[in-house]
């Protein structure tokens, strides 16, 4: 291969999902919820890790749960969204960690 050819092949990445990952987000919406994401870091309205996450829904605060689909063991986010539903706290999954 010479300096001025490009690779025509792309690696693919393809990224673990979790079975229980549903609602997924993806595309736009994935977009929108990033930054939404980032909206709330910047004024100190976000809620890290589960068992802040479960503390706050247990106080009764309101807003919505981002989770990451590709958490392993899933064991570790399991309970969550069945808590959401129970108190009635909208949740969806988002592909990756690493964007959270």
């Amino acid at each position: 291969m010479s300096d001025t050819e490009t690779p025509t092949e792309t690696p693919s990445t393809t990224l673990y999902v979790s079975p229980i990952a549903d609602p997924l987000m993806g595309g736009k919406l994935n977009a929108r919820a990033m930054k939404l994401v980032k909206k709330a870091a910047t004024s100190k309205n976000l809620r890290r890790g589960v068992p802040e996450v479960l503390k706050a829904i247990r106080k009764g605060q309101k807003g919505m749960v981002l989770l990451a689909a590709d958490v392993y063991p899933v064991d570790v986010i399991a309970h969550v969204p069945a808590y959401c539903e129970k108190k009635g706290i909208p949740y969806a999954y988002v592909p990756s960690r690493q964007a959270l």
